[in-house]
């Protein structure tokens, strides 16, 4: 919620260092624990960021956050292909080893598991195995 202070840090630590977090819902950017939902277009959020030299965002799509529902694929990538210099997190909703296996295909850069592993959906070694 404070650009002034992320900009200071991005002057003083450089880009490559920091990861913007960006949680979305029905493609607007979610803030305050994601109980506010604001105007900002995901799109232009992140455009707005790498034009300060931003070189990460993880993007968190709240609505399937935690639901083993499957991920926003398609959200993923569409962000990497409008923003391919940038290395895109995906989080959110990843169920199957499948669905990594095609945000990879994306180029999305990395990929956040959670509740899939903790349910027994993705077994850590498969995970292993693909990195």
């Amino acid at each position: 919620k404070n650009k002034l202070l992320f900009m200071e840090w991005l002057n003083e630590f450089g880009g490559d260092k920091l990861i913007l977090g960006a949680d979305v819902r029905d493609g607007k950017i979610a803030v305050a624990g994601w109980l506010e939902t604001t105007e900002h277009n995901i799109f232009d959020f992140i455009s707005s960021y790498k034009e300060l030299g931003v070189k990460h965002v993880l993007c968190t799509d709240i609505s399937r956050d935690g639901m083993l529902q499957g991920s926003a694929i398609h959200l993923y990538t569409e962000l990497q292909q409008q923003f391919s210099a940038l290395n895109i997190i995906a989080s959110g909703g990843v169920t199957t080893l499948e669905e990594i296996k095609e945000l990879e295909k994306a180029g999305v850069g990395g990929v956040i598991v959670g509740k899939a592993i903790y349910e027994g959906r993705i077994d850590p070694q498969q995970l292993l195995q693909f990195i």
